[in-house]
């Protein structure tokens, strides 16, 4: 054999050598990068890969990985099957984990089911994508009863002027021009770059913050958008645009180290020559600082928006707050007509002041967050059960921040769907009819209904037929022993507290449980709370949630009626200190009427220490709370210092142990003092209204009418 022609083959080997070493660390890098989450500079390399070696299986998984992540839907697609033909058992469950996200994505629910059926045979379970694909099932099976609504409107991508491959979100119209947008974006020309979690610059593991722009439809196309040029908006932390107000000349807008928790500011537009002040915070009834966001202002004078206040019935609530007389009322919760215990968020509501939208991710949504629409029923005083927009208007995706347009021919929203340019992008809706909504109304909003009718059956000197006013009547619960409580008359009253909050699960039954003196104040709270367990055991077994009951023991603190008479023990007076009294929370929200049956006590029985617990149920009060615990406390210090008061929610078993009852702040300071001088380090005050504790900065709300709240809040700043 020719000497050349051993020389050739050598060189050959040594290209094939080359290239097998080329091709290895192509897949190296791409495989890094994948493993990394970035997703589209991985899918390029892949797909180099892939080219020319075609049956690599990991490359094939992370090719249709990376490109569901990069949305491309059909290539995901193409790979994913290529591989997840679901007779190999090598085949790794997250084949069928993004299968299904991926048909999910292009609504194929019948096939996007049985790849999360897949997933679910054969992951393990432990699994933590477990649980999420369940609810994606249920997803699915919403998706096709959804699928199969009339189309609303048709959807556009406001495309690649306005959208980037980063994050479009949260558009508002313009309150005086049509034709022309704000809206929030975290891209490349942030004012701040690239920063981490703390809102420090680092251009290697940052992400951009989000800047408040504009853009305008101009001669067939949307116009490149700019940054609000105000210098004082747009910083080095997160602003997001929230609503405009006064026909445009304020804007409100939310600034903060991350997206969801920081301060509510408010700007009026000067001109930039004029000499300006950091824009103010919004003096209203939000607390951003804790997660009040999404607001939206109705005809200046009713602000929605979402909240994890702890009187909600989960995730987060859709509340309203009102102005009247140059101050914002105490948000309301809208309801359970309208919330759920998953996310109600990016509210708003249309001109007729009765027709609201939001997103939800509740199971009645084909995906993440989808747009529902919900009208107030005059007849009922109520919100009607929402509606899903349907297909295209809602996606496998978070549709949310969905606003009409005045003209009520055109919505703006944005989306994550996988049709997107990045991550979220704002789309519009085109409306194949008006939306009636979009009309003025009489009166304004829906919280001015029920007053209107009731001046004319004022005037009338009846009722109006629609407005149905339910009555209840509750009296106390008494009991000899623990085996009373839900026996005879006793569980009829628990029945009718069950029955009216399923009926109005805005509502919240306390039940407030006076014993005998016994031993020790320590015994008799925590036995009285136990007894009450089981009455709140009994509602949440028939359906109510804990967040629905409220416990409070007082124990012997509080006797109505004197258990000894000259000196000789009287039983009847002793048989009324033993009971329950039941109240209910929330009423004016309601169309109803409470009645409360008091005990009646012969005028030489009266004991008058039971007057002291009513006056913490009436206008300001202050205790002292000393500890929170999931046992008894068997401590003198709640005989020494009085009016020992053991709370809890339901039958979560979280005890909080207050002592005291003061009506000015003054008293309780000195008492919180003493008590850390007794070694009781961690006491603080919580001031009470009506007998309800005021939670956080909703202290400030209460501030004109209580003005000793002040002193409160004060006290609250201190180091």
């Amino acid at each position: 054999m020719p000497k050349y022609f051993f020389i050739v083959l050598l060189l050959l080997l040594n290209i094939s050598k080359s290239e097998a070493q080329t091709l290895a660390k192509l897949k190296t890098t791409a495989l890094e990068l994948f493993n990394a989450g970035k997703y589209r500079q991985s899918l390029e390399l892949l797909q180099q890969f892939q080219q020319q070696k075609g049956d690599d299986r990991e490359v094939l998984r992370a090719l249709g990985i990376s490109a569901y992540h990069a949305n491309k839907i059909p290539l995901a697609k193409q790979f994913l099957l290529l591989i997840g033909d679901g007779n190999s058992k090598k085949v790794d469950p997250s084949v069928f984990l993004y299968l299904g996200k991926t048909l999910h994505a292009d609504l194929e629910f019948k096939g996007a089911t049985k790849a999360y059926k897949e997933f679910l045979r054969r992951a393990k379970d432990d699994d933590p994508n477990r649980k999420v694909v369940i609810g994606d099932i249920k997803k699915c099976a919403a998706g096709l009863h959804i699928s199969r609504q009339p189309e609303l409107a048709l959807v556009e991508n406001l495309g690649e002027n306005v959208n980037s491959l980063h994050d479009e979100f949260a558009p508002v119209s313009s309150p005086n021009f049509d034709e022309k947008i704000y809206f929030s974006a975290a891209r490349e020309d942030a004012e701040g770059g690239l920063r981490n979690e703390e809102c420090l610059p680092d251009e290697k593991k940052g992400k951009y913050i989000s800047d408040i722009y504009f853009t305008a439809f101009e001669n067939g196309d949307w116009i490149t958008p700019e940054h609000l040029t105000n210098g004082l908006i747009n910083s080095s932390r997160h602003e997001v645009l929230l609503d405009f107000t006064n026909k445009g000349k304020t804007m409100y807008f939310f600034r903060g180290i991350t997206q969801y928790s920081g301060s509510v500011l408010v700007d009026n537009f000067k001109a930039e020559n004029e000499l300006r002040e950091l824009p103010p915070q919004f003096k209203g009834p939000l607390q951003a600082e804790i997660g009040d966001n999404s607001l939206h202002f109705f005809n200046d004078s009713i602000l929605v928006f979402s909240s994890r206040r702890a009187d909600g019935f989960g995730g987060l609530d859709l509340y309203y707050s009102i102005f009247r007389d140059n101050n914002w009322t105490i948000p309301r919760n809208l309801g359970s007509d309208v919330n759920s215990a998953y996310d109600e968020t990016t509210p708003f509501l249309a001109k007729d002041g009765r027709t609201i939208y939001f997103s939800s991710n509740s199971p009645q949504s084909m995906g993440g967050f989808d747009v529902f629409k919900a009208t107030y029923d005059e007849d009922s005083l109520r919100f009607l059960k929402p509606t899903n927009l349907g297909v295209p208007i809602n996606s496998a995706g978070d549709d949310t921040y969905f606003r009409l347009t005045p003209d009520g021919m055109k919505a703006y929203f944005s989306s994550d769907r996988k049709d997107s340019y990045g991550e979220r992008d704002i789309y519009t809706a085109l409306f194949k009819n008006f939306q009636k909504e979009q009309n003025n109304a009489t009166p304004i909003a829906f919280h001015l209904v029920e007053d209107v009718k009731q001046k004319l059956a004022d005037a009338a000197g009846h009722l109006p037929q629609a407005v149905k006013i339910l009555t209840y009547t509750f009296a106390p619960i008494y009991y000899e022993n623990d085996d009373d409580i839900l026996r005879g008359v006793n569980l009829t009253q628990v029945k009718y507290a069950l029955e009216l909050i399923k009926k109005f699960p805005n509502l919240k039954v306390i039940f407030t449980t006076h014993s005998s003196e016994g031993e020790k104040p320590s015994f008799d709270l925590y036995f009285s709370t136990k007894r009450t367990e089981k009455i709140a055991k009994y509602l949440t077994d028939n359906g109510l949630q804990n967040q629905n009951i409220i416990i409070k023991s007082v124990g012997a603190a509080y006797p109505i009626a004197k258990i000894f008479i000259d000196g000789n023990p009287n039983p009847a007076g002793e048989k009324m200190n033993r009971r329950i009294d039941i109240s209910i929370q929330n009423i004016t929200t309601e169309p109803l009427k409470i009645v409360y049956e008091e005990p009646v006590v012969s005028q030489f029985m009266i004991n008058p220490t039971g007057e002291n617990l009513k006056k913490h149920a009436k206008g300001l009060s202050y205790k002292i709370q000393i500890l929170t615990t999931k046992r008894i406390y068997d401590n003198d210090i709640l005989a020494k210092y009085g009016d020992a008061m053991m709370e809890a929610a339901g039958t979560e078993g979280v005890y909080q142990y207050t002592v005291g009852l003061s009506n000015d702040f003054s008293t309780a300071d000195k008492m919180r003092q003493e008590l850390q001088k007794e070694g009781i380090r961690d006491s603080w005050i919580v001031p009470y209204v009506d007998g309800v504790r005021v939670i956080g900065d909703e202290a400030k709300r209460f501030t004109n009418k209580y003005g000793d709240l002040k002193n409160y809040l004060a006290y609250k700043k201190r180091p």
